[in-house]
This record gives structure tokens, C-alpha cells and sequence, in this order.
């Protein structure tokens, strides 16, 4: 017998991760950097903005937020 007594329970799990493994190296390629990555960076300020407003805490606050656009809400 090619392989062993101890392995043999244990091989479907063994081959259900490789096969995930596969698909990950095959599907890899498809993440990246999204279309919508500035603006989201965008909306991800203004909001930093509002909340360290909102809590008076913008003198603690980074400047990319300090410097970010105001919110018109």
C-alpha cells in the first residue's frame, strides 16, 4: 500500500486544502487595486473629518484628515 494507515484519514483534508491552495494561485490575479480606490480614500477623509469634528477632538487629529474637504451634512 502506497500510503500509510495514520495518513490515509487524514488525506481528504489533506487534498480538499490543496485544491483551495490552487484556486487561490489561479484567482490571485484577479485582486488589485479597485477603480474606486481614490474616492473611497476620499470618503474615508471627510468622514475622519466629520467624527473628530463631531467629538471636538480636531486638534488631535492627522493632517490628512485636519486638511480634508469639509462635509456639507
Amino acid at each position: 500500500m502506497f500510503v500509510s494507515r495514520t495518513l490515509l484519514p487524514k488525506l481528504p483534508f489533506i487534498l480538499f486544502f490543496l485544491v483551495v491552495l490552487g484556486i487561490s494561485f489561479y484567482t490571485v490575479g484577479d485582486y488589485g487595486i479597485s477603480v474606486d480606490e481614490p474616492t473611497q480614500h476620499r470618503h474615508l477623509k471627510i468622514t475622519g473629518r466629520k467624527i473628530m469634528e463631531t467629538f471636538g477632538l480636531m486638534e488631535y487629529a492627522p493632517e490628512t484628515i485636519a486638511e480634508a474637504e469639509k462635509s456639507e451634512i
